[in-house]
């Protein structure tokens, strides 16, 4: 296969492989750009019910539009390579190459993770569960091997063959793969699908399911990240399903004496046997995470233990994602990091607090006022803003607002071409670091130009 060339795809490299195909990095020569293409086993390409749940895979994943979930682009089909005329046709998803490792390698490797990381793990797979819920889509196979991490932190959840899609036919599957129980269909009660240590108690009993059964195997892989050990044990399959029953799983503050009571608190709703006693909603669980961001954030306790302090230094600045006016989804990966330069650029104003990354996650495309930001967060002010593109043309739209009393403090427009996007990303970033340097830094601090901004002449976009 290396070297070779699938319809436009060159392929290059093997990436993995599992039970049930093998993925590659290959290059698109018609868009010119790399991707990665998982191929079905070709002892399954004449097995209907393994290619149904290859065909799920690509619509449920395919119908989701998020920043945490993994890209699919395409689902093909290329004649096979060999040459008698009953070869079978090769069937493959064209997907988004991902830089990085699975949660299941840093897991095995020993790899520890601190409080500030394992929100942030948990604070993008629950928005993505959010995003797919809200669709329609449950995963019911979320476990470490299914989800990616990138070098910059970003997760990826991988994986969506045994989704239950809102309306779809039931599909009969008696095709297993390692870790995996089966039965008859794949959205009937009666039938266990999933990874066993990975199962919710109504998941492995084969009721119907909905999305919480999703938080709960999220609850088991947090607790495997937190302690190293999986929170329901057995020698066997049976053995890990009384656990599951029937068992409480060890504290996860014994696991791991680091962590605070209050994650510990949220793992046991996450781990409810009973589904009604349960987080009922993604979005119920994320709100828990950013709470407990918030209150174990350094730099605000910091400020809350200082004495007698000048009141403009307890200043803190919660950097929402920008809105994305354009559609397009390449201009969200700019919006992310432009976003993610502003709150580099102000984190390095002195006397200033602001919120990380990892706390304002949740409220990414979400429509939150600046009051809800100040009873949530507690934050001084809120800096939003917003991007359109016409042509290579660039307008951005950023604005400073007072939580207290919902009234701008500054604003500004920025126009540009868009000739180069780290540069443009880095020169918006840094001018507006510059203006709300001016604005907010306490007096005697402010030490760069009054001149914050410089707008080029623009038509309308």
């Amino acid at each position: 296969m290396i070297g070779t060339r699938v319809s436009h795809y060159d392929v290059i490299r093997p990436l993995g492989s599992g039970g049930m195909g093998v993925v590659y990095e290959a290059e698109d020569t018609r868009l010119g750009r790399h991707v990665a293409l998982k191929f079905l086993l070709p002892a399954l390409g004449r097995d209907l019910k393994a290619l149904e749940r290859f065909q799920r895979e690509a619509r449920a994943a395919s119908a989701l539009n998020h920043p945490n979930i993994c890209t699919v682009y395409a689902i093909e089909e290329h004649e096979g390579s060999c040459s008698s005329p009953d070869c079978p046709s090769e069937h493959f998803i064209v997907m988004e190459l991902l830089e990085g490792r699975t949660l299941a390698q840093m897991i095995d490797r020993g790899h520890r993770f601190d409080l500030t990381h394992l929100i942030d793990i948990a604070m993008q797979i629950t928005d993505a569960l959010e995003s797919a819920h809200a669709k329609g889509i449950v995963h019911r196979d979320i476990k470490p091997a299914h989800i990616f991490l990138s070098p910059r932190g970003q997760v990826k959840i991988l994986d969506f063959g045994i989704a239950q899609i809102e309306g779809a036919r039931a599909i009969p599957d008696s095709w297993g793969s390692e870790g995996e129980t089966t039965g008859g269909h794949l959205t009937v009660p009666g039938t266990a699908v999933g990874t066993v240590a990975y199962m919710s108690p109504e998941q492995a009993r084969g009721w119907l399911t909905d999305g919480r059964t999703d938080l709960f195997s999220l609850g088991t892989v947090l607790y495997q990240t937190a302690t190293g050990r999986l929170p329901f044990q057995g020698e066997t399959a049976a053995m890990v399903f009384d656990a599951i029953f029937n068992r409480d799983p060890v504290p996860v503050t014994r696991g791991n004496p680091e962590l605070p009571a209050e994650f510990g608190r949220i793992l046991n709703k996450a781990l409810e046997k009973d589904r009604n006693l349960r987080y009922q909603t993604a979005t119920d669980l994320k709100t828990d995470l950013v709470r407990l961001r918030r209150d174990t954030d350094p730099s605000r306790k910091t400020t809350a233990e200082a004495t007698g302090p000048d009141p403009s230094a307890e200043r803190s600045v919660a950097v929402l994602f920008f809105e994305n006016l354009s559609g397009v989804k390449e201009d969200e990966y700019f919006r992310d990091g432009i976003t993610e330069d502003i709150i580099t650029e102000l984190s390095k104003i002195k006397g200033l607090n602001i919120f990380s990354r990892a706390t304002v996650l949740a409220y990414r495309d979400k429509p939150v006022t600046p009051a809800q930001i100040s009873q949530q967060l507690r934050a001084t002010c809120v800096l939003t803003g917003s991007l359109r593109r016409a042509g290579n043309r660039l307008r951005i739209n950023a604005q400073l607002v007072d939580t207290r009393t919902d009234f701008p403090l500054w604003s500004e427009r920025y126009d540009r071409e868009m000739q180069d996007a780290f540069e443009v990303q880095d020169e918006i970033a840094r001018k507006i670091a510059e203006a709300l340097r001016v604005t907010l830094a306490p007096q005697g601090q402010v030490g760069l130009a009054a001149n914050a901004t410089e707008t080029l002449p623009a038509d309308n976009l």
